[in-house]
């Protein structure tokens, strides 16, 4: 009988990371999860939030995304950038869509007043 995969994604909820020891355990955990083959890290592709400024706009990325390869839930995570705090979230479908239409919306926004986008991320920061 084939190895079966332990998911406990419908029990696990998101989390504030306010201290640099928390950051290391959580990035220690999902390392192993992929390294498991129980996550996939993939690649972040939609902003978390989008601020339309007189401008500029700018969309604001976590750092991580995790896919659960049994159930498909993705995490969300964003490195503390002190005296910020970082955090780990779900990602609902429901997330996704209302992400996919801001960004649009930002984009047209951006075409029509000659704005430029500007991307925050702070990955670089943890050498992850």
């Amino acid at each position: 009988m084939g190895k079966t995969m332990v998911c406990d994604c419908e029990e696990r909820r998101g989390v504030k990371i306010d201290s640099e020891r928390n950051f290391l355990e959580y990035k220690s955990f999902f390392e192993k999860k992929v390294r498991r083959n129980l996550f996939k890290d993939v690649e972040v592709k939609l902003p978390y939030h989008i601020y339309i400024g007189e401008n500029e706009i700018e969309e604001w990325f976590s750092d991580k995304w995790f896919l659960c390869k049994e159930c498909g839930q993705i995490w969300e995570f964003d490195a503390p950038d002190f005296p910020a705090l970082g955090w780990i979230r779900k990602i609902t479908k429901e997330d996704l869509k209302n992400r996919r239409l801001e960004k649009e919306k930002g984009e047209k926004i951006a075409l029509n007043l000659n704005l430029k986008i500007t991307h925050f991320e702070n990955l670089k920061f943890w050498n992850w």
